[in-house]
C-alpha cells in the first residue's frame, strides 16, 4: 500500500497565472486506523451433547493490510459461567463440555475478538443449544445362571446404566420368550407355564433418563428339559 496508519498525507494545490507566478496551499491528514472485521465465527456441532468436543472457527480481514490476531472466550448464556478454552490455534478453539457443567438446553456461546495491528477490534459470536444424550451401559446385562436354565431355578438378571446429564440410572426389567413379555423385576423363577424346553429365555434391561431417552441391554439363557423323576418303584 502506499501509505499504512499513522502516515500524515499532504494535499498540495499549486495555482500558476499566465505570466508564470504560482502560490501554493498543503492540506494534510493523517491516516487513522480502520478496525478489524470478523468475517465469521461458527461452531462445528449444531447439535451438541454434554460429552462432546465442540469447536469453534473464526475467519478475519482488515482493510489496512494487516492479518487479525483472535481471541476467544466461551460461555454459558443460561447460566452465566465463562469457560476457559481446552486448546486455542491460529483461528479456531475447542472446549470439552464433559469438562464443564452444561446440562440440557443450556445455550454455550463462542465469542470471537479480532483485534488488529493498531488495537483496533471486532467481536462476533455464534451459539450452540445442549442436547439431551441417551443414557448407556457400564455394565452389560448378565443373567447369574448361563447358559442353561432348568424349571425352579431362580434367576436374577443385572445391569448398570448411567447418564452424562443425570448420573446413575437404575434399570428396568422384563422377561420373555420370542418377543412376549411375563415377567418383570431383577428376579424370576423359571416354572413350566411359562417357558417351555428349548426356549431362549430373554432378560431386557432398560435405562431410561429424565428425558424419557433410553438404552436396552439384553441377557439370554436357554431353558433345559428336566429329566423326570422316579418317585415309587
Amino acid at each position: 500500500t502506499l501509505v499504512v496508519v499513522g502516515d500524515t498525507l499532504t494535499c498540495t494545490a499549486t495555482a500558476t497565472d499566465g505570466y508564470g507566478g504560482t502560490s501554493s496551499e498543503d492540506a494534510t491528514t493523517v491516516i487513522l486506523n480502520t478496525d478489524p472485521v470478523v468475517d465469521s465465527v461458527a461452531i462445528d456441532l449444531t447439535t451438541p451433547v454434554a460429552s462432546d468436543i465442540l469447536t469453534c472457527s473464526a475467519t478475519g480481514s482488515d482493510i489496512d493490510g494487516y492479518s487479525p490476531t483472535f481471541d476467544f472466550t466461551w460461555s454459558n448464556l443460561t447460566t452465566g459461567d465463562v469457560y476457559t478454552s481446552s486448546t486455542t490455534d491460529v483461528d479456531s478453539a475447542t472446549l470439552d463440555l464433559s469438562t464443564t457443567t452444561v446440562a440440557v438446553d443450556d445455550e454455550v456461546e463462542c465469542l470471537v475478538t479480532a483485534t488488529d495491528a493498531d488495537g483496533g477490534t471486532a467481536s462476533d459470536m455464534a451459539t450452540v443449544t445442549i442436547y439431551n444424550s441417551a443414557p448407556t451401559f457400564d455394565v452389560a446385562a448378565t443373567i447369574d445362571i448361563s447358559p442353561d436354565v432348568y424349571v425352579g431355578d431362580v434367576l436374577t438378571c443385572s445391569a448398570s446404566a448411567s447418564d452424562i446429564n443425570d448420573g446413575t440410572i437404575a434399570p428396568t426389567y422384563e422377561w420373555s420368550v420370542n418377543g412376549n413379555v411375563f415377567a418383570t423385576g431383577s428376579t424370576y423363577t423359571v416354572d413350566v407355564t411359562n417357558p417351555d424346553f428349548g426356549d431362549d429365555l430373554v432378560c431386557t434391561a432398560t435405562a431410561t433418563d429424565s428425558d424419557g431417552e433410553m438404552a436396552v441391554s439384553t441377557a439370554t439363557v436357554t431353558v433345559q428339559n428336566t429329566a423326570p423323576v422316579v418317585s415309587n418303584v
